[in-house]
């Protein structure tokens, strides 16, 4: 492997510059994400007039403090936990695996401390609602890292308790509903000229695991989105050019048409690149449309509008 530089330390993190068997560069990222104790979690916006206002508060402190035995008094073996928020890898959590897996994957992605994760909880939007025997509990969570990796993450958390002491569903679903051009994070692709030879790099040499097949082009899952190699052809494509950043970016967008009417008014361009789109402009797959277009030092970005995604 060819490396760039030595590993070098940017703010909390440490960094290295490398580059793949194609030439395109690469940094691997050492996140620290450990911080002193001194830091701790905040909570404000619950109401405390109620049993389950108390119960809602006492859970979302377990959570933002990283208490497992807490949160495990509040689940019995039926219990379930749903939250799409951090990791995309994962699906709904059980009883009393429910907090082993906040500890193994999903607490650990945030800055953390001892004292739980290092940010401000505040809860908006406040209900509670009979529903036939249990109770559910609603809010909107708006949850804002404090430490060296910022953040504001909107999430709609909905407890549906047994008694006051008991949980037998919880749904924490990332709240969508921004003014943004681009939703959020969706995926991003590598240029190889041989995608088998690139799988095998970043397989075996980088140790990513394995991913999933699909035409001229194999993919990785990560906690938030998707890493994927992709099949061009250097003299038709002209990329992937040795010893360069050949990646692009593809964000989630409500409506690839209005993506598309925004970026011609701000006068962007939408090239055709074989490799990775058949028309310029509006160009319709099956389950999704994208608009490719390239920023102002001529990075390819794509914008992707999803049939099967809410909007």
């Amino acid at each position: 492997m060819d490396f760039a530089s030595a590993p070098q330390k940017v703010g909390s993190d440490t960094f290295a510059a490398g580059f793949d068997v194609d030439g395109n560069l690469f940094l691997l990222c050492e996140k620290n994400l450990t911080f002193p104790e001194a830091l701790a979690p905040t909570l404000s916006g619950f109401p405390t007039d109620t049993p389950y206002a108390q119960a809602a508060y006492q859970v979302a402190l377990a959570w933002v403090s990283g208490n497992a035995k807490s949160l495990t008094a509040f689940h019995d073996v039926q219990s379930s936990w749903f939250d799409d928020t951090r990791t995309k890898t994962r699906g709904q959590e059980r009883g009393a695996k429910i907090a082993p897996a906040m500890q193994a994957h999903y607490w650990a992605h945030y800055d953390h401390s001892p004292r739980g994760l290092v940010a401000q909880l505040t809860a908006n939007h406040f209900h509670i609602r009979p529903l036939g025997s249990k109770t559910l509990v609603s809010y909107e969570r708006v949850l804002k890292g404090i430490g060296p990796h910022a953040y504001t993450e909107t999430a709609w958390v909905t407890h549906i308790f047994s008694t006051p002491h008991k949980i037998a569903h919880t749904l924490i679903i990332g709240h969508q509903n921004r003014t943004t051009l681009a939703l959020e994070f969706d995926y991003t692709g590598y240029p190889v000229t041989d995608v088998a030879r690139a799988k095998k790099f970043y397989t075996k040499v980088m140790r990513l695991g394995e991913g999933y097949d699909d035409d001229g082009y194999y993919g990785f899952w990560s906690n938030r989105g998707v890493f994927g190699l992709y099949e061009a052809d250097p003299e038709t494509d002209r990329i992937p050019r040795p010893r360069h950043a050949n990646g692009y970016i593809s964000f989630w967008v409500r409506s690839a048409v209005e993506t598309q009417a925004y970026l011609k008014q701000q006068g962007c361009s939408f090239p055709i690149i074989p490799a990775i789109n058949d028309v310029a402009g509006i160009d319709k797959q099956p389950g999704y449309v994208q608009v490719v277009t390239t920023d102002s030092e001529g990075n390819i970005v794509i914008f992707t509008e999803y049939s099967g995604k809410p909007r």
